[in-house]
């Protein structure tokens, strides 16, 4: 089979930098793709080949790796599949990094910001502790409204690519901003910014509130869970682990953060090479029979759970709140998640440092029978960041405060 896959891709009239990068994205996906998408992807190669064609036929031997991109990214979106996607050399050299600790390569803001329904704003969904961003006191439910005084609508769909670029100067950049209806003016200094850790605060005497913003870096997301929660002293009653916006990350950190709620829990990933079992048992991460020690001193935590979740919870942090839904550890609040709950990626390095994430697998309960692609709400509640920067109010949290 490999064998004819080979004769497909090589099979352009000429070859050059793109005919190479597109061959190798078409190999990977057509022999490592084992996710859920109704795509064709053995013909992926020949399909797109003619779009390479047309796009490098003044270029011949020298069309450069850049034209190929595009129909690199047209070919992954064709999988319908939010887990496989493509990543710029830059994203690519940066998401490394993030893993193993380490900074980004230019000045960045540290939030992740949101559509606004009408218009060009961006709306803060998450503040990343330490950031910039963080230091200069900007918070979730803030609107930005402009840049250096120039409205969104100046930038029109490209006011999110504006900000950034303005940050990665790394010179001060004047935030326009609207919180709870009133506007403001916040001048922020773009800084190298790492994937943050889990946070944690007291809300009141009884409620603690454990912010999982990303389970990013490799050997410290799980064990800073289990540390906070060792740190407080009594632990509180309740619980409430704030997972909105999300995004995922590595398996090993979120089932290690879900061995501090539950003594046993895990899933099997099932691949085109056979399956595996992500675990953990009283605090101890396992893939299959192969124990890892990345909480060093566990601890379980008994107290009553809530786990707030959005549309805009993917991956581990579906992961992780299904697991702890399915053990009745702890009730959901918020909205229906993103959708990449029963699927796992890996990346594929090209040929120009760039690289695509391919889903690889599918994800099975340890008792039998596919995990669902989304989280369901015990109680569904909207997560408003359009009403939270008009009024201050996190309605989410409310809900989850008023159990």
């Amino acid at each position: 089979m490999i064998v004819v896959l080979l004769l497909v891709f090589c099979s352009s009239a000429f070859a050059s930098p793109a005919q190479d990068l597109l061959n190798q994205a078409a190999y990977f996906v057509a022999v490592r793709y084992n996710g859920f998408s109704s795509a064709d992807t053995s013909n992926l190669a020949q399909k797109y080949q003619p779009d390479l064609d047309i796009a490098c036929k003044d270029q011949l031997e020298t069309c450069p790796f850049s034209v190929a991109v595009p129909i690199v990214q047209k070919m992954l979106t064709e999988l319908g599949d939010g887990h496989s996607y493509y990543l710029t050399p830059s994203q690519y050299a940066d998401q490394l990094q993030q893993a193993r600790g380490l900074g980004s390569s230019s000045p960045r803001l540290g939030v992740i910001t949101a559509d606004v329904k009408d218009g060009f704003d961006r709306l803060i969904a998450d503040v990343w502790a330490g950031s910039a961003a963080d230091k200069v006191g900007l918070k979730r439910g803030d609107r930005i409204t402009g840049i250096n005084n120039q409205s969104s609508s100046i930038f029109a769909e490209n006011f999110r690519t504006a900000i950034g670029k303005e940050v990665a100067t790394g010179k001060d950049v004047l935030l326009n901003i609207r919180r709870a209806g009133l506007p403001l003016e916040i001048r922020v200094r773009g800084s190298s910014v790492r994937s943050p850790l889990p946070t944690y605060k007291s809300l009141n005497a009884k409620t603690g509130y454990l912010r999982l913003p990303i389970f990013d870096t490799n050997g410290q997301v799980a064990s800073t869970v289990h540390t906070l929660l060792r740190q407080q002293k009594p632990l509180p009653e309740r619980l409430i682990i704030d997972v909105r916006d999300n995004p995922g990350g590595l398996a090993t950190e979120m089932i290690g953060a879900v061995g501090a709620f539950v003594e046993k829990s895990g899933f099997i990933l099932e691949t085109r090479d056979g399956s595996s079992q992500t675990s953990v048992e009283k605090g101890t991460v396992s893939i299959s029979s192969v124990k890892l020690n990345i909480v060093p001193q566990p601890i379980l935590y008994k107290g009553k759970v809530i786990v707030l979740i959005n549309q805009n919870s993917y991956s581990g942090a579906e992961y992780f709140a299904q697991l702890l839904q399915d053990a009745a550890r702890a009730t959901i609040i918020g909205e229906t998640s993103g959708g990449l709950g029963n699927t796992a990626t890996i990346p594929f390095e090209l040929l120009d440092g760039s690289a695509i994430f391919i889903t690889i697998s599918k994800s099975l309960r340890l008792t039998g029978g596919y995990l669902p692609a989304a989280v369901t709400p015990d109680i569904l509640v909207t997560d408003n960041l359009e009403l939270q920067s008009q009024t201050g109010k996190d309605t989410v949290l409310e809900q989850a405060l008023n159990r």
